[in-house]
């Protein structure tokens, strides 16, 4: 079990866009937004390994 705080003023928490009920992944680094030139910018954005998950 984790407890963590987040404060973001993007992440809606009611409305149509909203992340209550989805999952939620940390990863290791920045996604490159398939700009990156990696072989894995396209696919994941070149973000690294997950270092957290969580619903």
């Amino acid at each position: 079990t984790a407890t963590f705080t987040i404060t973001d003023s993007q992440i809606p928490l009611t409305g149509p866009n909203s992340i209550v009920g989805r999952a939620i992944v940390v990863h290791a680094d920045h996604d490159d937004l398939g700009k990156g030139g990696h072989e894995l910018s396209l696919a994941t954005g070149n973000a690294g390994g997950r270092i957290a998950c969580g619903k």
